[in-house]
């Protein structure tokens, strides 16, 4: 290097970050061990608000994603310890239609616990909110297990009793769910899942010609019906896991004036009914 001035030091990975991926780490492999749970993390990235998802994984019942939030910790767990949750983890899960588990993980005990997030754990967690703009806040966990072995059972049923509560929630069961709102989920689950790899597929130029007739139909002479169907979209897109000799199997999804999405999103195989299940009306599958 020249003489004269030196340039600075590069920058360290800090500290904190290491400790995240080695908690993301432990987390993924024991959740694999399991066998049923499909893991979706993502170690050391920039994403706010969110570490990833995992899929519970069972042919007998329909698709169940968690969204979900790992902190690590070196220190060991102690008995009547409560976990921080971060509760910007908690406003994503709200504003988007999500259920979720917030980790928090151990590497001195090699032990998570973890926090469910549903509506009616957001409603308790409000009701105990210090101020307004609180960052966190101090909550007893709903379970522990060992990060040395399998994931207990009943942790996963546990689980899926919080997808099935979250869905049949926003199904409108329990509580009244506006159009946007489903329209939200459908959307969220999109971004989480679609394959985003940039690519020329022989039919991207029919769909975009589909969307631009089905968009210019629903802006003009059918724009009662865009309100009543999706309400508040900016644009119509179009999901799909099949186009080939043997069919099309494809959803329509709304984008919101305020997003910035992609009109076309192909999805892995098998995935659309398991993804659309619960919101069946906007799911429409099509033999050619």
């Amino acid at each position: 290097m020249p003489s004269g001035k030196s340039f600075p030091r590069p920058a360290r990975e800090s500290e904190s970050s290491n400790t995240e991926k080695q908690a993301v780490s432990y987390l993924q492999i024991a959740l694999l061990e399991s066998l049923r749970v499909e893991t979706h993390f993502l170690n050391n990235d920039k994403t706010p608000n969110r570490d990833g998802y995992f899929v519970l994984d069972d042919a007998e019942l329909p698709y169940r994603l968690l969204v979900v939030q790992i902190r690590g910790t070196k220190d060991a767990f102690l008995e009547g310890d409560r976990v921080r949750v971060d509760l910007r983890f908690c406003a994503f899960c709200h504003e988007a239609v999500l259920a979720g588990v917030f980790f928090s993980v151990s590497l001195q005990s090699k032990r998570a616990r973890w926090v469910a997030i549903s509506p009616s754990s957001l409603l308790d967690f409000q009701a105990r909110l210090q101020r307004s703009g609180q960052k966190s806040i101090p909550v007893s966990a709903n379970g522990e297990f060992s990060l040395e072995g399998v994931v207990p059972d009943d942790t996963i049923r546990r689980w899926r009793a919080l997808a099935d509560e979250h869905f049949e929630t926003y199904r409108g069961g329990k509580t009244a769910v506006s159009q946007l709102q489903r329209e939200r989920l459908i959307s969220q689950r999109l971004q989480l899942l679609a394959v985003r790899a940039h690519e020329d597929l022989p039919e991207f130029e029919s769909i975009h010609d589909f969307l631009d007739t089905l968009n210019y139909a629903l802006d003009g002479s059918f724009r009662c019906l865009k309100k009543l169907v999706w309400a508040d979209a900016w644009k119509i897109g179009i999901a799909y896991d099949q186009n080939d000799a043997d069919g099309l199997s494809y959803g329509l999804f709304a984008i919101a004036r305020d997003a910035n999405d992609l009109l076309v999103k192909r999805l892995p195989s098998g995935v659309l009914n398991r993804l659309f299940g619960p919101l069946m009306p906007t799911l429409t599958v099509e033999q050619k």
